[in-house]
């Protein structure tokens, strides 16, 4: 009898040995499982950090890209309007020294007219009186002349 109990006992023992073995394997496995998944969990965050990382970088490159090219684009655009604007400032200064200069050759023009009508009416004036003051002399002339061919005769006939 003793014997049989003790080697139920044994049994028992080597049972129960081989079912704490079997749960510590068993805890064992499903530490490492635990350990892998969170490893993977790990790398998974890990990765996604990198992938968010690389997209800001991405955009932040890209709109200061993007904003470097508006700048630089409104800057073309700006240095055209001033080009632009200096273009017509300067035709309108040609225009404003053409319109002077037509002024200026309109007025030399006007003063030549007026410089030959004097001239002309001088000479006309001239003209006139030459011939008002030879009129007189002849007309004076032939009066005398009758006078002086009419006096003997009245004397002599007186």
């Amino acid at each position: 009898m003793k014997e049989e109990e003790e080697e139920e006992e044994e049994e028992e023992e080597e049972e129960e040995g081989e079912e704490e073995e079997e749960e510590k394997k068993k805890k064992k496995k499903k530490k490492k499982k635990k350990k892998k998944k969170k490893k993977k969990k790990k790398k998974k965050k890990k990765k996604k950090k990198k992938r968010r990382r690389r997209r800001r970088r991405r955009r932040r490159r890209r709109r200061r890209r993007r904003r470097e090219e508006e700048e630089e684009e409104e800057e073309e655009e700006e240095e055209e309007e001033e080009e632009e604007e200096e273009e017509e400032e300067e035709e309108e200064e040609e225009e404003e020294e053409e319109e002077e200069e037509e002024e200026e050759e309109e007025e030399e023009e006007e003063r030549r007219r007026r410089r030959r009508r004097r001239r002309r009416r001088r000479r006309r004036r001239r003209r006139r009186r030459r011939r008002r003051r030879r009129r007189r002399r002849r007309r004076r002339r032939r009066r005398r002349r009758r006078k002086l061919e009419e006096e003997p005769e009245e004397k002599g006939g007186g």
